[in-house]
């Protein structure tokens, strides 16, 4: 619809990692379309991160497993963006500053709907006394309102994350997104 703009907002937040597994959770609504591309950005604090597995649950019950135990080494995810069309694990290194192919497939959500609960699912699988803080993290989602499914040239992008910024391509609209 370009005859209104979209972009989405929520309360700033970070969530402090005491429980094993942590699920933070981002309620996500007023998407006109369904999912084209959707990609996870994260922002972490944690001193061992190769403890770690980061799963993303969509509203349907759908789980796919951004990294496990031992994919990654170091400290800390600094703006780090789970993406089918980033590098491999091994091309990036802690605060892992880049675009990383998650293990699990995120193209399992393409032509699903965005709106509903989203889960980040946090678990440290060496069961350690560790804690840390999810500082921020974000869904990166494509889509094209229903009166343009036809034409996927026109697909927009809406980033919802804890900032409240205007999402890509210069659209915006008041979609409420929730980070709990």
């Amino acid at each position: 619809d370009f005859a209104g703009d979209y972009a989405g907002t929520v309360t700033s937040w970070s969530l402090q990692m005491t429980t094993n597994p942590t699920v933070s959770k981002l309620q996500v609504s007023g998407i006109p379309g369904n999912i084209s591309d959707l990609n996870v950005r994260l922002n972490l604090t944690y001193a061992q991160v190769e403890h770690l597995k980061i799963e993303l649950k969509a509203p349907d019950g759908t789980t796919v497993e951004l990294f496990r135990r031992n994919d990654l080494g170091g400290a800390n995810l600094t703006n780090t963006v789970f993406d089918e069309a980033g590098g491999a694990f091994g091309s990036a290194s802690a605060p892992y500053t880049a675009r990383l192919n998650p293990n699990g497939n995120l193209d399992v959500f393409n032509a699903k709907s965005a709106n509903g609960e989203w889960q980040l699912i946090i678990t440290d699988e060496d069961g350690t006394s560790l804690s840390g803080v999810i500082v921020e993290w974000a869904l990166e989602i494509s889509f094209a309102p229903p009166d343009l499914a036809a034409d996927p040239i026109r697909l927009q992008t809406v980033v919802l994350d804890d900032e409240g910024g205007p999402a890509a391509g210069g659209m915006r609209e008041d979609i409420p997104v929730q980070g709990v």
